[in-house]
């Protein structure tokens, strides 16, 4: 299971892919991140998840896959759309967005066989 790292900053899971997960929200600066060891994570062979990440723009690679939750319907060739209700019965959008070329096929497999009454990627 993944939680949140909110209290911790940063948590590691090893599985098939070394997963790194940071919470930049309660940062005080870049250099915080940096201190944590995130550009030897990011140049890691593992998958670097980052939470507010906009509060940290310039440390994250423009190979970057931007992943956003938004309410309500999303209409781009870049999203997943879940039937199941948020928690204010709103309905819920996963926006996937990358900025290298390559980025396009890969959301594109994503998205079929993607299942909405399940939630999941088949």
């Amino acid at each position: 299971y993944v939680s949140s790292p909110t209290f911790v900053i940063k948590k590691e899971y090893v599985g098939r892919l070394h997963i790194y997960h940071y919470d930049t929200y309660r940062l005080g600066s870049a250099d915080e991140l940096e201190a944590l060891g995130f550009r030897e994570d990011v140049f890691s062979e593992g998958v670097v998840i980052v939470e507010w990440a906009d509060r940290v723009p310039k440390l994250i690679p423009g190979t970057a896959l931007h992943v956003t939750l938004e309410h309500g319907a999303v209409e781009s060739y870049e999203t997943l759309t879940s039937d199941a209700p948020g928690p204010d019965n709103s309905q819920r959008t996963l926006v996937l967005r990358g900025v290298e070329p390559g980025w396009s096929g890969a959301i594109e497999k994503l998205k079929f066989p993607y299942s909405p009454s399940r939630n999941t990627v088949e």
